[in-house]
């Protein structure tokens, strides 16, 4: 057993910690053989990496077909479920013709072909195409992970010899020279650790892999180019560089790169939530993501046997307890994840919680339910805090609401994450409830304060102020589950345009004359009534502006009706009140 003395985890103190060699089960690099495949990952290692795959889900949706909406969706099917040899399990390759060496494929992104045995080295400088997500796959060496576990089943030896040869020859032919340039940053090597991990241990240790994989690691290692910290807030590819980084050094046995790897994880674990128990991703998916990725690397801690490791290892459940309380109250009342933010949430079973009611401050969301078990309650989610970042939209002072059983007032979703009219629509305020001051510019490095709180038994308000126009602005939600009311107020100075982004499943039945009440219907017979202080004009499909528009899966779009007020200034109001089956309903008349 080898011992390392780490300086540390917290505050310089000295660390003990063990090499322990039988977690890899080998002693050592082993002489190629790809009839004795090396052991697979650590079961916590490949349920870290499995995690990672569930932001975003997409039924239907492949995630290569996913993927080719940008480059976060490839971001979080990066870690998809891998199989025994350690390989995701990703779908990138479009076209395949031949076998061995003569192997002829394409990946999504771009049409170009290439032949295994003859690499385009030129390509790792000079690609065809500049479509991030295209270079992610080809330099992140996407496409031999995929083809490894075929050409070991099918027993073709040259198919697996020319994967060998390619990715052993990458940094000989594209050096690393200490910037984030061809292939060279951390998102992309990471993953290519990922399929050189993969490819070692398919081949059963082939030695000439070793450099690759050394070469790799080392820029793994360095701070510069980490994305956590000391130089970066934590953030989740810093947390799967760290994973990457762990099953290499099972597969070689460093037990350098794996505690050194260990304690990077527990210096960020501390940093990644709020006091809240939010993530400071500003986003509901991201927000599961981590919870469950985290929950799993304290899993693969506790796997060490220093005690300091599992100490770290508890202090992460700890923060990961939190993360999961506090991610039951994103939930609507059907049990499901509220959206806001990037990213499409996933399944997850709630515990109902002491209190109905949440706020953090450092995250920016506040939110209120009357019940945890009745499914038609009211629910609300308000954004608010600090500036966009990571992977935040525009959406401060925007709400979100449940009434009897259904979405009313809703977050739009994620189209994609590669720039186009409909990722701009929904990452911008347009794409959001929000009060817009015309003819002035947007702020994004306001911030925006909740300054008023109450709650008096069916009946919660909310009051936030801003100056996101350069222009004090004032907002007030009135949320009334009884009465299964919300009542907005927004007050500035100057002419205004106030946006209300309504599900997909109204659709409207009635218009007033003066355009300052409308009607809409659900397909379960429920009524909405809208009125406003002005008149409104409904959107809904729009491409010319981009209007109307709510995104249920990544690289999917549907009409929702988006109304819009024009308020000259002053204080302008908007109610919105569901009528459930059983509730009698107003009668609407004279209008269209």
């Amino acid at each position: 057993m080898l011992t390392t003395r780490l300086r540390g985890a917290r505050r310089g103190a000295a660390v003990l910690l063990t090499s322990a060699v039988a977690i890899a089960g080998l002693a050592g690099p082993v002489a190629a053989d790809r009839n004795n495949p090396l052991p697979s990952p650590k079961k916590a290692m490949a349920k870290a990496r499995a995690s990672a795959d569930k932001v975003d889900e997409v039924p239907g949706m492949t995630p290569a077909k996913a993927a080719k909406m940008g480059i976060e969706a490839a971001d979080q099917t990066m870690a998809a479920a891998v199989d025994t040899t350690g390989c995701a399990k990703l779908r990138v390759i479009d076209s395949k013709t031949g076998t061995g060496a003569s192997t002829k494929i394409s990946i999504v992104g771009h049409s170009a072909t290439w032949t295994i045995g003859s690499m385009p080295t030129s390509w790792y400088t000079s690609p065809p195409t500049s479509a991030p997500v295209w270079n992610l796959y080809f330099k992140g060496f996407y496409w031999a992970s995929e083809l490894a576990p075929q050409f070991l089943a099918s027993g073709d030896t040259a198919g697996m010899d020319a994967l060998i040869k390619a990715a052993a020859n990458f940094h000989v032919v594209n050096p690393d020279r200490g910037n984030s340039l061809n292939g060279w940053d951390e998102g992309t090597n990471l993953r290519r650790t990922e399929a050189l991990n993969c490819l070692y241990r398919a081949s059963g240790g082939d030695a000439r892999l070793k450099p690759a994989i050394e070469a790799a690691a080392k820029m793994n290692m360095d701070p510069a180019r980490y994305y956590g910290l000391p130089n970066h807030s934590p953030h989740n590819h810093g947390a799967m560089a760290n994973l990457a980084l762990i099953d290499s050094a099972d597969l070689l046995n460093r037990s350098d790169w794996r505690i050194f790897a260990a304690n990077r994880l527990v210096r960020d674990s501390g940093g990644v939530w709020t006091k809240g128990g939010l993530t400071f991703e500003q986003s509901a998916a991201y927000h599961h993501f981590n919870k469950a990725m985290w929950s799993d690397i304290g899993d693969l801690l506790a796997t060490y046997p220093e005690q300091e490791m599992r100490t770290a290892a508890g202090n992460i459940r700890a923060y990961v307890r939190t993360a999961n309380a506090a991610l039951s109250h994103l939930t609507s009342p059907n049990g499901k994840l509220v959206p806001f933010g990037d990213g499409l949430p996933t399944a997850f079973t709630r515990t109902a919680q002491p209190s109905g009611s949440f706020r953090d401050d450092q995250a920016g969301v506040l939110t209120g339910r009357w019940s945890w078990t009745d499914p038609n309650t009211s629910m609300y989610l308000l954004r608010y805090g600090p500036p966009r970042r990571l992977h935040g939209q525009e959406e401060r002072t925007s709400l979100v609401w449940w009434a009897a059983g259904a979405p009313v007032l809703i977050d739009p979703g994620t189209f994609s994450y590669d720039p186009g009219i409909y990722q701009t629509f929904a990452k911008s305020p347009i794409g959001h409830s929000v009060n817009i001051v015309r003819n002035r510019n947007f702020v994004p490095s306001a911030g925006v304060n909740v300054t008023a709180r109450s709650s008096s038994g069916s009946i919660h308000g909310v009051t936030t102020s801003d100056s996101q126009y350069g222009i004090a602005h004032t907002r007030n939600w009135k949320i009334d589950a009884g009465t299964k009311k919300v009542t907005l107020s927004d007050t500035t100075s100057g002419v205004s345009t106030t946006t209300a982004h309504l599900d997909s499943r109204w659709k409207r039945m009635y218009t007033a004359p003066d355009g300052k009440t409308m009607g809409y219907s659900d397909p379960q017979g429920r009524l909405l009534v809208v009125k406003a202080s002005y008149p409104m004009r409904e959107f809904k499909g729009s491409t010319n502006p981009v209007l109307g528009w709510q995104f249920p899966q990544t690289g999917q779009r549907i009409q929702a009706p988006q109304l819009i007020m024009y308020p000259a200034g002053g204080t302008s109001t908007m109610t919105f009140q569901v009528f459930g089956t059983r509730d009698k309903k107003p009668r609407l008349v004279g209008g269209r």
